[in-house]
Parts: C-alpha cells; sequence; structure tokens
C-alpha cells in the first residue's frame, strides 16, 4: 500500500515538473490544537502547539494550484497529569481550489515522518521517551479554507484527520486543527 502512494505521488511530481506552471514559494508558520482520538483514550484534551516550514505553489490556472508543503509540527494530547508531544516532519500535498476574491477551499493526503515522542509527566516535568512505541511513518486526510492577498501573504483554517494508527497495537489517531500564515514569492 505504502508503495502504490509513494509511486502515485512520484508520478504526480514529475507531471508537475514536466508541466511547469508558474510556481511560487515562501514560509509558513502557524498553531496546531491537536488531540488524540481512540477507544483507549478518555478525558483528553488539546494541545497547543505549534508548526513551521515551506511552502511551494503551482498554478495550473487561475482556479486550480497544488499546494505541497513541508514542515516540522508538534502535535499530541494531554490527559489527567501527562503531556504528550509528538513531532513529525509534514508533507501534504494539497490541492486547492481558488476563487477571484481570494478565498479558496484545499484538501488532499498529508504525510508524516516521527521525529521525536514524549511523555511529560506535569507535576515533575520528568519526560518518558514515547518514540519506540510510535509508529514511524503516519498519513492524514486534510481539508480547510484560507484567504491569500494578492501580495502573495495567505491565512488558512485547516483539519487533518488522521488516518493511521499511533502504534502498532492501538487505534488511537491524532487529529490536528490548525491556522497558518504564509507568504508566497515568485511569478504568478
Amino acid at each position: 500500500m505504502k508503495r502504490k502512494l509513494f509511486c502515485s505521488v512520484l508520478i504526480l511530481l514529475s507531471y508537475v515538473c514536466n508541466a511547469q506552471p508558474p510556481v511560487q514559494f515562501g514560509p509558513k508558520a502557524g498553531i496546531n490544537f491537536a488531540t488524540m482520538i481512540g477507544k483507549e483514550v478518555t478525558g483528553v484534551k488539546t494541545l497547543t502547539s505549534w508548526h513551521a516550514g515551506a511552502v511551494a505553489s503551482f498554478s495550473f490556472s487561475k482556479l486550480f494550484i497544488l499546494q505541497p508543503e513541508l514542515f516540522y509540527s508538534q502535535e499530541g494530547a494531554q490527559t489527567g497529569g501527562l503531556k504528550y508531544v509528538i513531532s513529525y516532519l509534514r508533507l501534504p500535498l494539497l490541492f486547492q481550489l481558488h476563487h477571484s476574491s481570494g478565498f479558496f477551499v484545499n484538501g488532499g493526503p498529508q504525510f508524516g515522518l516521527l521525529v521525536r515522542g514524549k511523555a511529560i509527566y506535569k507535576d515533575t516535568d520528568a519526560e518518558e521517551d514515547m518514540k519506540h512505541i510510535l509508529n514511524k511513518f503516519e498519513t492524514s486526510l486534510v481539508m480547510g479554507i484560507g484567504y491569500r492577498l494578492p501580495e502573495g501573504l495567505g491565512i488558512d483554517l485547516r483539519y487533518a484527520a488522521g488516518l493511521s494508527n499511533m502504534g502498532e497495537n492501538s487505534s488511537i489517531k491524532l487529529h490536528t486543527l490548525s491556522v497558518g500564515v504564509s507568504y508566497l514569492i515568485g511569478k504568478k
């Protein structure tokens, strides 16, 4: 399954590179409101964290844009006396439909490579490494809305619903609501 998905992404990227549409790129950063959903978790509270990285924008028309991104993202949740902080290197491949007013909707797959995972005990600030029990690869489905000024400054609100389990013997999935700001430069 992962091989088919990887091959599909490569084919899509080769099409984008061959078509040579107008390209813009720039930085992106924002706030995450993450939680864990699954049968094994109760009393979960949202973890507020951050993400930062880079974005590219390939315009195929005034209406249709492919926007791959690459960013570092901290996610997780809080329960009882524990705070779970899980960091990923994220690669969303978003398909955007733009309106002439500057508003857009987007959606697509998001892939995550685990960078680190830890549980922090709130009363003592002691940390426990969780990376060995977490899956190293995570996939999500992303949906969102946003607005981009003609000068390149944009803001978006998106929801990423985890499709893969966080651990081998777990049905817990990450879900993240995020607000991001980006600035694109380059030809339109």
